[in-house]
């Protein structure tokens, strides 16, 4: 029975694992709306831990990582430069077409990155700076 167990069990530690494997590497994937969610959680966790950048943080990522000396790595020197700032929500989900097989949500999960933000707040300015004249 399943009485007072909160969440769902996707096989979290392995495939989350091989998930951020990907994300390190790739900087986005896609996958289904459930996974995505459940796999968030667990990312900005990871992350979390690992912007006070010390030794113990260090070991702990690798662990929950299963020892993948590569992607925690990845995770040290590419992705916390970006999110140095930035105290949470790491990633972003965004909804894709259903599966054609089977029906099932997909979505797409990346990193939210403040450099792709800047330049269309740019933009607006001249537009309106061009309509004044």
């Amino acid at each position: 029975m399943r009485h007072r167990i909160a969440g769902k069990k996707q096989g979290d530690k392995p495939v989350f694992r091989a998930v951020m494997r990907a994300l390190v590497e790739h900087g986005s994937i896609e996958t289904s709306m459930p996974r995505a969610r459940k796999f968030k959680s667990f990312a900005e966790k990871i992350v979390t831990t690992a912007r006070k950048d010390s030794l113990s943080s260090r070991r702990r990522v690798s662990s929950q990582l299963g020892a993948d000396a590569k992607t925690t790595a990845g995770i040290f020197k590419t992705i916390l430069p970006r999110f140095r700032d930035r105290k949470s929500g790491f990633l972003r989900i965004i909804r894709l077409a259903a599966r054609r097989g089977d029906g099932s949500v997909r979505a797409k999960l990346e990193w939210v990155e403040d450099k792709v933000k800047t330049p269309a707040k740019d933009t607006k300015v001249k537009k309106s700076a061009k309509k004044e004249k």
